[in-house]
C-alpha cells in the first residue's frame, strides 16, 4: 500500500472483518495472499447512532438515536491469489441481517472439499468426490496431543450460553 493510502481510502468491513479472514485462510492454507482485487461498497451511507453509552448487545430499539454519515464500506467482494498461484475470493458484509460477526471457510482440493462455520465452531464439513461426505464434530479423545490442550471442553458439551 502507498504512503497515505489508508486516509485516502478507509476500510471498515474489509479491515475488520476481512482481515480476520484472510489471518485464518493463511495459517490454514500455510500460504500467503500476494494479490488482491475488491470491489467494496457503501450499501448504508447513513447509520443510527445511540446518543448514551450501550452495551454491544442491548436492544438499540430502546433508545434515543442519532443520523450518523457513513463514508467507509460495509460490504466487499474480493478475489485473492496465493504466492503459488492457487485464487479464492470472499465476501465480507455488516450489512446482512442476523449475521453477527459470522466467519465462513470452504476450501475446494482436488479430492476433498472442506467447510468450517464460525458460528458452529464445533463442526468441520469434508466433502469427499467418490465416498460419503463426512461431518467431524470436535471430540478431545480424537485430537493430536499438540491440540488437546487447546480443547477446553468434553466432546458433546458447549460453553454456557453457546447455541446450536
Amino acid at each position: 500500500m502507498e504512503d497515505g493510502a489508508r486516509e485516502k481510502w478507509p476500510s471498515r468491513a474489509t479491515a475488520d472483518i476481512g482481515s480476520h479472514w484472510c489471518d485464518i485462510v493463511q495459517y490454514i492454507m500455510d500460504k500467503k495472499i500476494v494479490e488482491v482485487l475488491a470491489d467494496l461498497k457503501t450499501v448504508h451511507s447513513v447509520r443510527k447512532k445511540t446518543k448514551n453509552q450501550v452495551s454491544t448487545f442491548e436492544k438499540r430499539e430502546l433508545f434515543e438515536t442519532e443520523d450518523v454519515p457513513i463514508d467507509t464500506e460495509d460490504y466487499g467482494s474480493v478475489l485473492i491469489r496465493f504466492e503459488d498461484g492457487v485464487q479464492g475470493v470472499f465476501t465480507v458484509s455488516q450489512v446482512a441481517a442476523g449475521r453477527k460477526n459470522r466467519l465462513f471457510l470452504e476450501i475446494a482440493a482436488e479430492h476433498s472439499s472442506f467447510s468450517w462455520d464460525q458460528e458452529e465452531p464445533n463442526k468441520l464439513w469434508i466433502g469427499k468426490r467418490n465416498e460419503a461426505n463426512l461431518e467431524m464434530i470436535r471430540d478431545p479423545s480424537l485430537l493430536n496431543k499438540d491440540t488437546v490442550n487447546l480443547t477446553h471442553y468434553p466432546a458433546g458439551h458447549k460453553k454456557v450460553g453457546q447455541m446450536d
